[in-house]
């Protein structure tokens, strides 16, 4: 970041293309924040998917782009001919079309990711947790098929509040714990669990596309976890070979073994100091 604006650089490159620059380096990030993508609003939840799918599958990424592009195109539209007693549906029938195409490809990418999720989940979760429950992400798009005929029969309705009302934008995610949505049956350690479960699931995703595996930052994450589950935990990720950050107040529970063969930095009075 300069005077002149920002430029993204890999190994002293400059990348001109923001979208060649983005899921260079994968990086699963677990924090307490992330509760939000249970707990919080459908918003929370595909700015999070958008986020780690964008990564791995550039597609992906380039076709979420284009439907943003086309639904700007369209809410704009729909405020102006909202506005004439006798508006021209014409232009409006061209671009509903165009973004019908585009979402079917976002759905079907969406629940190809989902689906590649929970192939994971099940194992994941009963590995950190040592409980037999089954946890799964289900995906809930607005539209389920037959988008250009759904726009279409909803152009009163989106007229009249200036808006695009159904579409990839408006999709949700929801999480179950057995049978049960986990946001409001699920206990906060279990929903910690949960999360982290996630990130280790989508960690395997990228390996498995990418065939390399992302760095891991986890932060607090010991504090749902009893002492044979940190050393569970840290025992997969040393056998996974993946380069892991973890902050922690706490090494009292952690064997031997992995303090010898880890680098230890103490933070303290604003400085960071390796011990020795």
């Amino acid at each position: 970041i300069s005077e002149k604006g920002k430029k993204a650089t890999i190994n002293n490159e400059e990348i001109r293309k923001l979208s060649n620059y983005i899921g260079v380096l994968n990086v699963m990030a677990f924090l307490p924040e992330d509760l939000m993508i249970i707990k919080g609003s459908p918003k929370d939840r595909r700015y999070f998917i958008d986020l780690v799918y964008g990564q791995i599958d550039k597609n992906y990424l380039n076709e979420l782009s284009n439907y943003k592009i086309l639904l700007k195109q369209r809410n704009e539209l729909l405020k102006k001919l909202s506005e004439t007693d006798k508006p021209d549906i014409v232009l409006l029938d061209v671009i509903t079309e165009q973004i019908s195409s585009s979402a079917e490809v976002i759905i079907n990418f969406r629940r190809s990711f989902i689906k590649k999720i929970n192939s994971f989940l099940n194992s994941m979760y009963k590995f950190l947790s040592d409980k037999d429950k089954n946890f799964r992400v289900e995906y809930l798009p607005s539209i389920e098929e037959n988008v250009e005929q759904l726009l279409k029969g909803k152009y009163k309705t989106d007229l009249m509040l200036k808006t695009t009302n159904f579409g990839p934008h408006r999709d949700d995610y929801s999480f179950y714990l057995d049978e049960f949505i986990a946001r409001d049956n699920a206990s906060q350690g279990e929903q910690r669990i949960m999360i982290l479960t996630l990130i280790l699931a989508i960690g395997e995703i990228i390996y498995n596309f990418k065939k390399e595996r992302p760095i891991f930052l986890l932060d607090d994450v010991f504090s749902e976890l009893d002492f044979d589950r940190q050393n569970k935990l840290i025992k997969y990720l040393i056998k996974l070979q993946a380069q892991t950050i973890i902050t922690t107040t706490s090494l009292e529970n952690i064997e031997n073994d992995i303090i010898k063969n880890s680098k230890i930095f103490k933070v303290q009075n604003n400085t960071i100091q390796e011990v020795h």
